[in-house]
């Protein structure tokens, strides 16, 4: 593994301190695991923040992004259930205004339901895309998001 202080180097398969190969590092991990690291790690942004036409929220870099909708339990105890698992190869912020399923998101908010974004990016060039594609497989397989099922 590369120390912090190695991060200035060229990234490649010895120094990168995430998988830059077909690897799947989510591919050992429980689905509680996953989202413990998602909750912790990923930027989140709150969904009427992504309403408008100018997203600066997003990142404009590759990676993943996952949309959450917040449920209440009857004592007012909430929690995040992924719904939707998306992926970008060049611009997380681009691709979120051409996602298929932005009007649903969109007609569930004005219902009222609360929905969180969560993004996962990377450098350019650091990942693949056909890694990234690997992930969002691997993820989806997993924790098995219902707006992912192809049968929509």
């Amino acid at each position: 593994m590369t120390k912090s202080s190695d991060m200035s180097r060229t990234v490649n398969e010895k120094t990168s301190l995430v998988p830059v190969s077909g690897v799947n590092p989510f591919e050992q991990l429980t689905p509680q695991q996953i989202y413990d690291w998602a909750a912790y790690h990923l930027q989140f942004v709150e969904f009427k923040e992504l309403l408008n036409e100018e997203i600066v929220s997003l990142p404009d870099f590759p990676g993943l992004f996952f949309v959450y909708f917040i449920v209440y339990d009857s004592k007012g105890k909430w929690a995040e259930n992924l719904v939707y698992i998306g992926i970008s190869n060049t611009s997380i912020s681009q691709r979120w205004k051409t996602s298929r399923q932005l009007p649903l998101f969109t007609k569930m908010h004005a219902l009222g339901i609360e929905i969180l974004v969560r993004t996962f990016s990377v450098l350019p060039g650091m990942v693949s895309p056909e890694t990234l594609q690997l992930w969002e497989k691997g993820l989806i397989e997993k924790l098995k998001p219902v707006f992912n099922d192809e049968d929509m």
